[in-house]
């Protein structure tokens, strides 16, 4: 399967020509809307009896703006997913890069060094020992009171 390669003027040609078909067909449905005028409508219902216009969505079925409600929900829903999907597959191609002969060459060789890492504290110093007193016999009183 080949690609499809769209240059940026053609996309927006395209883009221009089918807005231009949209608001001609949008132009198209209100001329076909207003050629049935009032006066056609009002005698052909004329021997029916006076309905509210809150019975039914339009006073006239011919003239029903909402019978292609569906029809241009689903048109809008297609052209807002093509153009998702040729936003998220447009592709952008950089001019080649031309490199000297002998830009990549390395004369030297690149010494690596091994990364530095922290030494670990050194240990605390080990605690002093003990003093023990001692403590004369005569100065030994009782608790008991003897």
């Amino acid at each position: 399967m080949s690609d499809i390669a769209v240059t940026g003027s053609t996309l927006v040609g395209l883009l221009f020509g089918f807005l231009v078909l949209v608001v001609g067909l949008i132009f198209l449905i209100k001329g076909r809307f207003k050629s049935s005028g009032d006066s056609d409508l009002r005698e052909a219902y004329a021997n029916q009896p006076n309905k509210s216009p809150l019975t039914g969505r339009t006073k006239y079925p011919q003239v029903d703006a909402f019978s292609m409600s569906g029809t241009f929900f689903n048109t809008g829903l297609l052209i807002a997913l093509a153009i998702t999907i040729l936003a998220f597959s447009w592709t952008t191609y950089e001019d080649v890069v031309i490199i000297p002969d002998g830009a990549l060459e390395l004369d030297d060789d690149i010494e690596v060094e091994p990364p530095r890492t922290a030494e670990p504290p050194p240990p605390p110093p080990p605690p002093p020992p003990p003093v023990i007193e001692e403590v004369p016999a005569h100065k030994f009183v009782s608790c008991l009171g003897r």
